[in-house]
């Protein structure tokens, strides 16, 4: 067996974004800069594609400032913990100044 087809037998991307960050204080925002106190809400897009925080098809979904389309489910948890896009790492709050719903 290769190692690269050991690592990707090996990896969980589930259990990685569901896991508990014990280097941080809350496990939330875990940004150096703290997040503005107004929320705005992410512009729902018709789209067709797949998810790429859970890998299912979506017709619909969060568009986030770089582009990207979401589930709306997955892009609320995944913004919850990390201040920035799952596939491009582009910082949300940064880019809109606000807290994204």
């Amino acid at each position: 067996m290769s190692q690269i087809s050991y690592i990707n037998e090996a990896f969980d991307l589930d259990l990685a974004l569901t896991m508990v960050d014990y280097g941080s204080d809350s496990g939330i925002n875990q940004s150096s800069e703290p997040m503005a106190a107004d929320p705005i809400e992410l512009p729902t897009v018709n789209a067709r594609g797949s998810c790429a925080v859970c890998m299912e098809g979506y017709r619909s979904g969060k568009q986030v400032p770089c582009g990207h389309v979401f589930h709306a489910v997955c892009i609320t948890r995944w913004l919850s913990r990390h201040d920035s896009c799952p596939l491009c790492r582009f910082q949300v709050s940064t880019a809109t100044g606000k807290v994204v719903m």
